[in-house]
């Protein structure tokens, strides 16, 4: 089978839009965004082959080729034709460089640690103590997870994804020395009991790790919440879900956390 064909059938069982499959078969972009989406359809090619050279099965692959399918669909539905962003070009790249896998509910990014993404500036600052600092070293290799838009975050799926990425590692990566599991998100700040009920799956989600740092930065639950961090526009929104209904009555209780789970 040549590689071209292995790119068209992971595409194809990927379930890739069909426009997206035309532009890797006839190779002949004509715009901007069709180059950007072919230049990755062409690492995709070399992925593919890294997969098979490290005895990786090819279904943990599909699975982690859902964000690439979600912004070639996003692209086509926005602006009504195939390609990509140079913006989602930049979401691709450790994934492409294979560095992310998507292993059961969760995503997990092979991250060496780097403080100033988690400390970051402005808004978003998170400033870590020295203590913090020297537990959690720039270069140590940890796994950031990542929480996709829909995921499954009941214990049991949670569970067995922990479980999933450490027998994933442990075989494929050995040589890593992996620290554990880190991330930095809304959803794990320690006030989300706050604003859900005890038995939500997301407040049990953030009692899995150890809060390491937080800081009361708001923007990232408007967004990922309500879309925009305007409250007047949120103001006037339906609410459909009990978090939509109970964020603008709790601003002060809304934040970001850094946490971290043994591997």
């Amino acid at each position: 089978m040549k590689k071209e064909d292995k790119v068209l059938d992971v595409l194809t069982r990927a379930h890739f839009l069909e426009d997206v499959l035309q532009l890797w078969n006839h190779q002949s972009p004509e715009s901007e965004a069709e180059t950007n989406l072919l230049e990755m359809l062409v690492k995709l090619e070399s992925l593919v082959d890294t997969y098979a050279t490290n005895g990786i099965p090819q279904s943990i692959l599909i699975d982690s080729l859902r964000d690439f399918r979600y912004r070639t669909s996003r692209y086509n539905n926005e602006k009504g034709g195939v390609g990509l962003s140079k913006h989602d070009m930049h979401w691709l790249h450790d994934f492409l460089n294979f560095r992310l896998f998507d292993l059961g509910s969760l995503r997990y990014q092979i991250f060496p640690f780097d403080r100033t993404y988690i400390e970051r500036e402005g808004m978003d600052s998170l400033p870590l103590t020295q203590e913090q600092k020297s537990r959690f070293q720039d270069g140590d290799v940890y796994l950031n997870i990542h929480i996709m838009k829909g995921a499954d975050l009941s214990p049991i799926a949670i569970e067995a994804s922990l479980q999933q990425a450490r027998d994933f590692f442990s075989k494929y990566f050995p040589e890593l020395n992996i620290k554990g599991f880190i991330t930095r998100t809304w959803l794990i700040y320690s006030k989300m009991s706050y604003l859900l009920p005890s038995e939500s799956n997301i407040v049990k989600f953030g009692h899995r790790f150890e809060i390491i740092q937080e800081a009361p930065i708001r923007y990232q639950i408007l967004e990922r919440v309500y879309g925009t961090q305007d409250l007047e526009v949120i103001a006037q929104m339906p609410k459909k879900t009990s978090l939509q209904r109970n964020i603008l009555n709790n601003l002060e209780n809304v934040g970001v956390s850094f946490g971290y789970i043994p591997f």
